[in-house]
């Protein structure tokens, strides 16, 4: 998604929000943040796997991934209906949450704005629900 209704850009400050049924998934998923679409690709994400209870926030620049920050759910493997929230300040903090914890996050800085977007590895399968974008004021 590169535009909110009515053609507006994502904002500089937002929430991204969306419930994982992890009864009927399976794997990791991503959640990108700062897509950048061209010759010369790039994009910041998060990638959550609910089983292992993990995730990480992860940027590919000039054709190379780079971990930002991996971490551990605090509560460990998820279950049952997850609210997932991933907040964005700017160019260069993303936070994530789960069910209202706060994780962890990272710094970036190098993409200062772009699409919005859900991936799975191969392999994976994820049921995602109620996704929403919340301007921060």
């Amino acid at each position: 998604m590169d535009t909110l209704p009515q053609n507006q850009p994502l904002p500089s400050n937002y929430i991204i929000q969306l419930q994982v049924d992890t009864s009927a998934s399976h794997g990791p998923f991503d959640i990108y943040f700062f897509n950048q679409a061209g010759s010369r690709p790039g994009w910041d994400r998060c990638q959550i796997d609910p089983a292992a209870g993990t995730w990480q926030f992860d940027e590919m620049k000039d054709g190379a991934t780079n971990t930002l920050h991996p971490g551990a759910l605090q509560k460990g493997p998820m279950h049952g209906i997850v609210t997932i929230n991933i907040q964005i300040q700017g160019s260069s903090s993303y936070t994530l949450f789960t069910n209202g914890l706060q994780e962890g996050g990272a710094a970036d800085g190098n993409y200062i704005n772009g699409g919005f977007g859900l991936g799975v590895e191969s392999g994976s399968q994820v049921s995602v629900k109620n996704v929403a974008i919340y301007a921060l004021s």
